[in-house]
């Protein structure tokens, strides 16, 4: 059989198959992750420019299929059915809006985001502004008021279509993208248990409703999770070993982006308290604790640092429920959580408003 055919006969024979059509795409390197709820394949395309493309995949079990491009700035996510062929078009400047047809529930999301497609746009500009005026170090910023503004009006929009499409399962991703607010589980219960029975097998669905669970577990006022980790100098921890002290609990990507440290002002709040009153424990997704040992053998404050060695900072993630970082668990002398923040000046007074009063 002729090459061609031969690849033409196994592109048929795909479980997925999306074809891509972007106007205002330069050649990139795009790439094409494929997730289960205990999976995930990546896979990368070497895009030249011609405006489509065609990703596959032979393998099953794959719920959604998420294309980044522009150096991972963008992306457009897809929920998969096995056999059924998607088409994506759109404006590679907005992937929000683009337009996927092939299955009910990517054309219900196309439709809401349609339905909203100026709101979107405003919000697209100014975050691209946003990134430009980083890039070029500028002082410039973008107005957070508007921002905010646009992302309560997406969420009352969300939430109209949620209550009007009850079996939708495309109801379940907007409540995933607009109100997985983990400080307002409550909300996102409401929104669930509005809808119909229909969607309570669709696998998000469980997932937020895990997610919930979750979030309840780590309200203010609860009990800090319990977990057995080892730093970067091999000393164990666990939630006691902080106890009579406060415990500022800090998530961080990787060690080399250390500005997040200097973000919630960790600097500056371990300088003005002792060891006795505060300890800082810092879970870093850096998978190699000698390198890091390296990054801060010349820095003038003692890093407490816990990294993803044998996984234990993942599992430190998934147990506090954390989906952004820098963020911070402020935790008292016995246990409880007192404070969850991605603000350093709100974690600094309260850390020293607490201390006065000892």
């Amino acid at each position: 059989m002729p090459v061609l055919l031969m690849l033409l006969a196994c592109e048929d024979k795909a479980t997925y198959r999306v074809k891509v059509k972007l106007d205002n795409l330069p050649a990139q390197e795009i790439y094409a992750v494929f997730e289960s709820d205990d999976a995930k394949l990546v896979d990368t395309i070497a895009f030249d420019g011609n405006k489509e493309f065609t990703v596959t995949e032979m393998e099953s079990g794959y719920n959604t299929l998420t294309l980044y491009f522009q150096n991972k700035r963008h992306w457009i996510t897809l929920y998969l059915e096995p056999f059924r062929k998607l088409y994506v078009t759109g404006d590679a400047q907005y992937p929000e809006l683009a337009q996927v047809k092939g299955t009910k529930i990517n054309e219900s999301l196309s439709a809401f985001h349609r339905s909203v497609s100026d709101l979107i746009k405003e919000q697209t500009d100014l975050f691209d502004m946003s990134d430009m005026y980083r890039a070029q170090g500028s002082s410039n910023s973008i107005s957070t008021p508007r921002l905010d503004n646009i992302r309560l009006e997406l969420c009352k929009h969300a939430e109209t279509y949620i209550k009007k499409h009850p079996d939708d399962q495309a109801s379940v991703v907007l409540i995933k993208n607009f109100f997985s607010n983990a400080d307002k589980p409550e909300q996102i219960d409401e929104l669930l248990d509005g809808l119909s029975p229909k969607v309570s097998d669709f696998y998000l669905y469980k997932r937020m409703k895990t997610f919930c669970e979750k979030a309840k577990r780590m309200m203010i006022g609860a009990e800090a999770p319990d977990f057995d980790v080892k730093n970067i100098y091999g000393q164990h921890y666990n939630i006691n070993s902080f106890t009579g002290r406060y415990l500022a609990l800090t998530f961080i990507a990787r060690w080399e982006d250390n500005c997040q440290t200097e973000e919630l002002m960790l600097n500056k709040i371990i300088r003005s308290h002792t060891k006795d009153s505060l300890e800082v424990l810092l879970v870093s997704l850096d998978e190699n604790p000698q390198e890091v040992r390296n990054y801060i053998k010349n820095d003038s404050i003692a890093w407490n640092i816990v990294t993803d060695s044998a996984g234990q900072a993942i599992h430190l993630f998934d147990l506090y429920n954390v989906k952004t970082v820098p963020y911070c668990f402020l935790i008292n002398t016995t246990g409880e959580i007192l404070l969850k923040t991605e603000n350093g000046l709100e974690l600094q007074q309260m850390l020293d408003n607490l201390v006065e009063k000892q």
